[in-house]
């Protein structure tokens, strides 16, 4: 009689805890192009209706939501030496990110029996490169016959690391691919998708039909997401369309 009891309290102390609370704070989705994390908020206790109640739970998981963005993407790298954290220091950039965050969308939106309210929300990764990654100057026209629909990189021998902005560069040093080399107007998922399945990174959408798959060499000096092909293969990345961001790097 007293296990059951025992089971009966822990059940009812189950029920009144809030259903959110093992949330996690949010994670970057470097395949699909995407920053995602939740906003949990309680009802007012000044509410004096039900709608009232929803209503003000709405706006704190709002809030909470953009909280816990900011957080998750401070993480974010930039390129292979910064963070955005390191970018947030600049009072321009936080203004315009804390806006660009503020756009997010609400993906789920769970109701609870206590008021409460919980929101899946999420930011294109497009967003957080149009703000903080420079263009920089555009670099030579790909070919029109381009001979590959996209570029695979396997870099599964090194410790690469997934960026907003990373660089494929020769080993005479040329640079092959950086965010120079895409029409930003055409951009709807990052520069670069990363994956470490090689045959999922293959049949990606965004590589297209046939595209040319490449081993990395090594990471490019004094960087942790640039990597470094051979003078060889060099030839593949430039006859590949590239400008739509056309690249999927394979992690260990």
């Amino acid at each position: 009689m007293q296990a059951s009891s025992t089971r009966m309290v822990v059940a009812a102390i189950a029920l009144a805890l809030p259903a959110f609370a093992h949330a996690e704070i949010g994670s970057v989705d470097w395949q699909s192009g995407g920053v995602k994390t939740r906003g949990q908020g309680a009802p007012c206790p000044t509410a004096t209706t039900p709608s009232q109640a929803r209503l003000c739970a709405m706006r704190a998981a709002r809030q909470n939501a953009v909280r816990n963005m900011v957080e998750t993407i401070k993480g974010v790298n930039v390129d292979g030496s910064k963070t955005i954290a390191d970018q947030l220091a600049d009072p321009g950039v936080k203004t315009r990110l804390d806006a660009r965050i503020k756009t997010f969308k609400v993906a789920d939106t769970r109701y609870f029996g206590d008021g409460g309210v919980e929101i899946a929300v999420e930011i294109p990764l497009d967003g957080l490169v149009q703000e903080l990654v420079p263009a920089g100057q555009p670099s030579a026209a790909a070919p029109g016959n381009a001979s590959s629909t996209g570029l695979v990189i396997d870099a599964q021998a090194l410790k690469l690391k997934p960026a907003l902005a990373p660089r494929i560069v020769s080993e005479a040093g040329e640079v092959l691919y950086s965010p120079a080399s895409v029409d930003r107007s055409h951009l709807t998922a990052g520069l670069a998708a990363y994956t470490s399945d090689l045959h999922k990174a293959q049949h990606d959408p965004r590589v297209g039909a046939k595209p040319a798959v490449v081993k990395a060499m090594a990471l490019a000096q004094g960087s942790s997401s640039d990597v470094v092909i051979s003078n060889e293969d060099a030839s593949k990345v430039k006859n590949a369309q590239l400008t739509q961001g056309n690249v999927v790097f394979v992690l260990q």
